[in-house]
């Protein structure tokens, strides 16, 4: 047979030892957050939840719906990764004392990007809202990232307290912003009977999140603002699920970590919801330990 046909990859101990030294040599002076890395592990992230088999979800193997294709979902990914860019640029450019306890001044309007990340995920596709969960998600923990933990140094349990004071030094206007962007998500899955709840006099976005919680009788909707308010359970459980699963695979990790995360919530919990918080995790997985070779 010949050589190009021939299986690629490191086979014999020589090389594999000259594949690692390859790619140890791609992350050099990889060393702190850049916007650019932070847009590609969203993407990757975007990209590679979907492939997973998970119950009730699009799969590398099923379309759950024709409104909820494979392609729309790596497409859709792929598309909110330079709105993530502008993000982190913003937020690393901002001074955080290394005193503060979370507060940023001033605040930064970080929400106009919640919105045009929704908006952004339709571009050269069909289907509706699919990414609006895990940009909803994604914005506070990237919003951590770049201010509190530049250095990739603390756990990811530090950081996901974090993108909590992030929400509470939100302001009125964001609040506004996710409203759009909610409303924007419900007009391109054609959901027109659906009202973004209004909840007057609501200063910052962790209390938007908090006053639809008490609201909430829908089982997704209760587990999806719990996510805010009780620091992201969910993202996390799935997290140390992936990172300290014994299987081989990526894909193998993800299906695991994710039926893991099934026995945290009613059975009613759409699984939608556990796919968004498998992207964040899966994001997480990525970006808290760079370097980290865990496709293979």
């Amino acid at each position: 047979m010949d050589s190009e046909y021939q299986a690629e990859g490191p086979n014999t101990e020589e090389e594999k030892k000259v594949h690692k030294e390859i790619y140890k040599s791609v992350w050099e002076g990889v060393n702190s957050r850049s916007s650019s890395e932070i847009a590609r592990c969203v993407m990757l992230a975007a990209a590679l939840e979907p492939l997973s088999d998970k119950g009730g979800c699009t799969t590398r193997n099923t379309n759950i719906s024709r409104h909820l294709k494979l392609e729309y979902f790596i497409t859709g990914g792929i598309n909110i990764g330079q709105v993530f860019r502008e993000l982190a640029k913003e937020c690393l450019g901002v001074y955080v004392s290394p005193r503060s306890v979370g507060i940023v001044s001033p605040p930064i309007k970080m929400y106009k990007h919640c919105f045009n990340a929704q908006r952004d995920s339709l571009k050269n596709r069909n289907g509706g809202r699919i990414n609006q969960g895990i940009i909803e998600l994604l914005v506070p923990i990237v919003a951590a990232q770049c201010l509190y933990d530049r250095k990739c140094s603390f756990s990811v349990e530090f950081l996901l307290r974090k993108a909590v004071h992030v929400l509470k030094n939100t302001t009125h206007y964001d609040v506004r912003e996710l409203m759009n962007m909610k409303k924007l998500a419900f007009m391109m899955s054609c959901y027109f009977d659906r009202k973004v709840p209004e909840y007057p006099y609501t200063d910052n976005v962790y209390d938007y999140y908090c006053r639809d919680l008490q609201a909430s009788v829908n089982p997704t909707s209760i587990a999806h603002n719990r996510e805010f308010v009780d620091s992201f359970p969910t993202v996390k459980k799935i997290y140390d699920g992936i990172m300290s699963s014994e299987q081989r695979s990526f894909l193998g990790k993800v299906e695991e970590a994710f039926k893991h995360s099934l026995t945290m919530h009613d059975p009613a919990v759409g699984r939608g919801f556990l796919a968004d918080c498998t992207a964040a995790a899966i994001y997480l997985c990525l970006s808290q330990n760079p370097g980290i070779q865990i496709i293979v």
